[in-house]
């Protein structure tokens, strides 16, 4: 009899100690996922912010087609994906060309320095969520929990940038070229 309640006694004590782990291991993954969408609030909104100025600046803008376009497009701002990393490079490429920063010098550059501050802020959590949410034994609560990795901006606003696009192409080749040589 005493056997067996020792054994109920230590399987409710490991029990214990498990469900503590997983909660606190819930409650950092909630967490991080909390601050990750804070930094892609502040993104989406200084760039609206960007959007707003091209807008109510440019006085060319109805001649204006591409320009037009990009400022009006209706791209998915809830999560970084590839289609705002294209929408993202085009608006910065097309302000970069087109020497739209020379009539809003000031308002631009800070917004830029901004927007570029709070992307290294918001790569680096998600290089650090994506690690931690990957990690054993960590990734089983993350997938039982549906909790999916984040994908990084690769954008540098008010400088030259990589089309996303051709640039997550050419690194699939150069490892389908080292699988080839690896004879992978």
């Amino acid at each position: 009899m005493r056997v067996i309640f020792k054994i109920i006694v230590f399987i409710i004590i490991v029990f214990s100690i498990g469900l503590f782990f997983m909660v606190k291991i819930e409650n950092k993954l909630i967490a991080k996922k909390e601050s990750l969408d804070n930094q892609w609030r502040k993104i989406t909104k200084l760039n609206d912010y960007k959007i707003s100025l091209l807008k109510n600046n440019i006085l060319d803008l109805k001649k204006n087609d591409t320009l037009l376009f990009l400022l009006n497009s209706n791209v998915k701002k809830s999560k970084c994906n590839d289609d705002y990393s294209l929408f993202a490079f085009y608006l910065n490429e097309y302000i970069l060309k087109n020497e739209l920063k020379k009539d809003l010098n000031i308002n631009l550059t800070k917004n830029d320095s901004l927007i570029n501050q709070t992307i290294t802020k918001y790569n680096s959590e998600v290089m650090e969520f994506n690690k931690y949410a990957s990690s054993f034994p960590i990734i089983i609560i993350s997938r039982t929990m549906k909790y999916k990795t984040y994908n990084k901006l690769p954008i540098i606003f008010g400088e030259e940038n990589l089309n996303p696009k051709v640039s997550k192409e050419e690194t699939f080749k150069w490892l389908k070229e080292i699988e080839k040589s690896e004879g992978l």
